[in-house]
């Protein structure tokens, strides 16, 4: 007796799990799982769909479903012979996107998890999904009116016999094709959309899948050139900007710019403009095209020259101009709760927070209360070089004055750290410094009172610093 009591003991645990994971675990594929098989009918019995939309299957069942059954779908590839997902839902209808072209099996089992394989009804119907994805090359062309361009069709699951309507936004005559090819020639500047549907055969007039690209189509393509006012300094950074000599710029234009001081690079993405500084004075010829980003096909270009002289910008008069700075430090730490990156913020908003300027350098201070009655007050002092080159030294104090909790406080100490003017795309100068890894521990002292163990200096230690002007809000 006791050898029982002790092998129904050791028993005992495996019973459990085997119960728990035999009433939680999904339907098994056997069919000597299932007790049951009916005729549930499931509409769209026949489905074709495309990639990305969503689509609605109701399970016309004979009655309610019990209050702990469950419809268990599964989306099965037929030709991959696997599931794309499964989903479990409370009623009798499926809401599924289907994630990529192929032909699929719905396949439906009404399940009572409580009793886990013992109570399946599989549905003996299994509406077939026939999901497509078509693609339009060129996915967006940027072209000029009275030149033909060629457009062709990809399609993934493509019927026997696909045709294709092709619609070019123009308001000319569709054109229906057996041919995956087709040109057109636009006769006005303007933005059109392009519609290609997909059918399956000569006589079919339902709709399989669709595709849209853009077209953006102007009268000339000719640029111009804008630099920045003179004269151009070098250290300095200069704002160019290209525009059409008639019609409209296209739509997030793709502009490679050569500076003729051996920089080659993109412009600002989906900007008409780019941001260089010269490091020597002299006559460099600046050249910018127009590309399509599709064929790499160059649509137009220009070149302008400039003039480039050696700085004699009175730096410290435009670190003057400034009124905000921004302070961030980052840096594998250790505290009480672990390790992980450690980040510290200082500086105010675009409310709070303003610079004050004196004869070496600025100070600013702030305070703010919050709505759970947290008292916010920091202050910063620093002080410049007579060029405006470097923060030779520089004091950050922040403390969070909480009403259910110790005060916390953050002290920041930047020593020698170089900044550099830069100017934005709108004009305006500004001065920042970016210092990255290692050598970050050489600027830098960090105090925090929240239970701060150490700092470590790696390749993930960053310290940004910007000073600029900022409107208050």
């Amino acid at each position: 007796m006791r050898l029982k009591v002790v092998c129904l003991s050791l028993l005992l645990p495996v019973l459990i799990v085997s119960f728990f994971y035999a009433a939680c675990k999904e339907p098994e594929s056997a069919a000597s799982q299932y007790q049951i098989e009916a005729d549930i009918p499931i509409t769209p019995a026949d489905l074709n769909g495309q990639v990305g939309k969503e689509y609605i299957f109701t399970a016309h069942l004979d009655r309610e479903l019990g209050s702990t059954e469950k419809c268990y779908w599964i989306i099965r590839n037929v030709e991959e012979g696997l599931s794309e997902d499964n989903y479990i839902s409370d009623n009798n209808k499926l809401l599924w996107t289907f994630k990529k072209a192929g032909e699929y099996k719905i396949i439906l089992d009404v399940w009572d998890p409580e009793s886990g394989n013992s109570n399946i009804t599989r549905s003996t119907s299994t509406p077939l999904a026939h999901i497509r994805k078509v693609n339009i090359t060129p996915s967006e062309l940027i072209g000029e009116p009275g030149k033909s361009y060629s457009f062709s069709v990809d399609v993934e699951n493509r019927p026997r016999e696909p045709e294709y309507l092709w619609n070019f936004g123009d308001g000319t005559q569709t054109e229906r094709t057996q041919s995956n090819t087709l040109s057109h020639t636009y006769s006005n500047q303007g933005d059109y959309v392009i519609t290609v549907s997909l059918y399956s055969g000569a006589a079919s007039t339902d709709i399989l899948a669709t595709a849209t690209t853009n077209a953006q189509i102007r009268t000339n393509l000719g640029l111009l050139i804008v630099p920045p006012e003179s004269p151009i300094y070098t250290a300095v950074d200069s704002v160019f900007r290209v525009q059409c000599e008639s019609g409209l710029l296209p739509e997030n234009p793709f502009c490679w710019w050569n500076f003729g001081d051996g920089t080659d690079l993109l412009g600002i993405p989906g900007s008409n403009e780019a941001i260089h500084l010269f490091s020597t004075e002299g006559t460099y010829d600046v050249t910018v095209r127009l590309i399509n980003e599709d064929t790499g096909e160059e649509l137009a270009s220009a070149t302008t020259q400039v003039v480039v002289i050696e700085g004699t910008i009175d730096y410290w008069q435009l670190l003057r101009q400034t009124n905000y700075i921004e302070i961030e430090l980052c840096t594998p730490r250790t505290n009480s709760a672990g390790s992980g990156i450690g980040c510290w913020d200082f500086g105010g908003d675009e409310t709070i927070g303003r610079v004050v300027w004196r004869d070496d350098g600025f100070t600013s201070s702030w305070a703010k209360t919050l709505g759970d009655g947290t008292r916010i007050t920091e202050t910063i002092n620093c002080s410049v070089s007579p060029d405006g080159s470097t923060i030779t030294s520089l004091t950050a104090y922040l403390e969070y004055d909480y009403t259910d909790r110790p005060t916390e406080f953050y002290e920041l100490e930047l020593i020698n750290v170089p900044i550099i003017s830069q100017c934005d795309i709108e004009g305006y100068p500004y001065f920042d410094s970016h210092i990255r890894n290692e050598t970050v521990e050489d600027y830098v002292n960090i105090i925090d009172s929240n239970d701060l163990i150490s700092v470590e200096w790696s390749s993930d230690s960053q310290l940004f610093i910007l000073i600029k002007q900022v409107t208050p809000q």
